[in-house]
């Protein structure tokens, strides 16, 4: 991760670090991480399929950009709920499973949805049609291109 953060130190770009904690628990890794960060002037994104982790950055660091990634496994009855209560920045859904209206329920929240992950044109085309905040991608280029005028 230090590798990482020091390739992209002070050049602007935002960082999303998806923390792998689901399944297994790394005692104190949310600590580590945001020591780790600090060393740094990278702006980071914290992203993880544990949204108790994501709820304890925000607790251990206030101003921290979070979010709570659902996949087509995760079916949370209120995702803005979930979102409210782990006081989280924003929600990464799959995209096929991301509706219209999930986003402006989120968005009416004051939640950002970043979808993940858009690969295809088709793809990119239909996250821009939902007004998403974000598009996560391996292929940024193309979805560029794609949403070029």
């Amino acid at each position: 991760m230090a590798e990482v953060l020091e390739l992209f130190d002070g050049t602007g770009a935002t960082l999303n670090i998806e923390l792998k904690n689901s399944k297994v628990p790394y005692d104190g890794m949310e600590q580590r991480l945001l020591r780790l960060v600090d060393q740094y002037h990278v702006m980071v994104m914290f992203s993880s399929f544990n949204h108790d982790s994501m709820g304890l950055i925000r607790t251990l660091r206030p101003s921290a950009w979070t979010g709570l990634l659902y996949g087509p496994w995760l079916r949370a009855p209120d995702v803005a709920a979930a979102a409210r209560q782990q006081r989280a920045s924003a929600v990464h859904p799959f995209y096929i499973n991301t509706t219209r209206h999930l986003v402006q329920e989120l968005h009416d929240c004051g939640v950002a949805v970043a979808l993940w992950t858009v690969d295809t044109a088709v793809a990119v085309r239909r996250s821009a049609q939902l007004r998403v905040d974000t598009i996560i991608t391996n292929n940024p280029r193309a979805a560029v291109a794609v949403l070029a005028p």
